[in-house]
């Protein structure tokens, strides 16, 4: 489900590179993608070593292979919130920008 977000986030910032021309939009759409690298090395050899867990087997060690695991998946939210949360903000300042720019056009000589 992650991979697949993360792909369709960068799929997002590849169109709006190619419709609007914006570097901004590619650098999103990196950092988009960069949760996958994370995902992999991170939280991939934790869950691979967690998930044939039985329950005589659950101890402190699986405690605390999980709250590193709710870590590194935490990161990985917050990550993808400022993320998403500093594309809008791009885009608001662009909007805005575009129809202050308008509304002075008169004065252009």
């Amino acid at each position: 489900m992650q991979a697949t977000l993360a792909l369709l986030g960068f799929s997002a910032g590849d169109v709006g590179l190619a419709h609007h021309g914006k570097a901004a939009f590619l650098d999103g759409a990196l950092l988009l993608f960069a949760n996958w690298p994370w995902t992999l090395f991170g939280m991939l050899p934790i869950t691979s070593d967690s998930w044939p867990l039985r329950v005589e087997d659950v101890g402190p060690v699986t405690r605390s292979m999980l709250q590193k695991w709710n870590y590194l998946h935490g990161c990985t939210h917050a990550a993808g919130f400022l993320v998403g949360i500093g594309l809008l903000v791009w885009n608001h300042m662009q909007i805005s920008w575009m129809l202050s720019a308008k509304d002075f056009d008169y004065l252009a000589i």
